[in-house]
């Protein structure tokens, strides 16, 4: 009886610990999360095609708000590869590209590569684009 409760411990801990990390990311596919940005509010673009190697598309979004602590600005930057190889490829000049665009005290600024797809920006333009 232990080791069965011990046992559905352990893949309940393991099914969460998935769903966690599959939550972080944006959405596998280009125009899910193109949508997914437009619906929360964000002006949205899809590039088809990016100008590195093996990349399918690009998707990018902006979202301007003022708040009582002045004016905050959301983004997400999504690249789609077609093959794992091909993302990193390209993770390199990309690192470059996204520190180009974080700003010095950004505090809650992602950047990840996930399979086929890098990406980066401020958690909550992530987060909108899942």
């Amino acid at each position: 009886m232990k080791k069965m409760i011990r046992t559905l411990a352990l893949v309940l801990i393991l099914a969460l610990s998935v769903c966690a990390l599959a939550s972080c990311a944006p959405a596998s596919d280009p125009d899910k999360a193109l949508a997914a940005l437009k619906e929360n509010g964000y002006t949205a673009v899809k590039v088809d095609a990016g100008s590195y190697e093996g990349c399918i598309a690009v998707v990018s979004g902006t979202k301007i708000e003022t708040t009582d602590n002045g004016v905050v600005v959301n983004s997400a930057n999504i690249y789609y590869f077609e093959d794992s190889k091909s993302a990193n490829d390209a993770w390199e000049d990309l690192q470059g590209e996204a520190e180009d665009d974080k700003k010095d005290d950004e505090s809650n600024w992602i950047l990840k590569k996930s399979g086929k797809m890098i990406y980066w920006g401020t958690k909550d333009g992530i987060a909108a684009a899942r």
